[in-house]
């Protein structure tokens, strides 16, 4: 099951819940940095990078004191995080648009 983390240091973070310990941790595999980054003209993109890129572990350990909440990531997100990593199943666009 994917889900996403808001983190007590402002980070928000996606991954393959692997292990919940009790009430005091969370273990996500493959966890996904999610970033908010201006595209032009007062328009912004959410873009996933590999959380802690340089390190051999693929599970990391989440204390509960340092997760301010959970969430189910969009669709879209996770249709991302499943390509990015290869996991999971890839859902087609419904191909209904939102008009904002």
């Amino acid at each position: 099951m994917v889900i996403g983390i808001k983190t007590s240091n402002g980070e928000t973070i996606m991954g393959e819940k692997s292990e919940q310990m009790g009430s005091d941790a969370l273990t996500l595999e493959e966890p996904f940095s999610i970033m908010i980054a201006p595209t032009g003209q007062g328009t912004y993109g959410i873009g996933l990078a590999p959380y802690i890129s340089f390190a051999e572990d693929k599970k990391f350990t989440f204390g509960r004191e340092h997760i301010l909440h959970t969430f189910t990531p969009s669709a879209d997100l996770k249709n991302e995080y499943h390509r990015l990593t290869g996991r999971g199943i890839v859902v087609p666009d419904s191909g209904i648009k939102v008009v904002k």
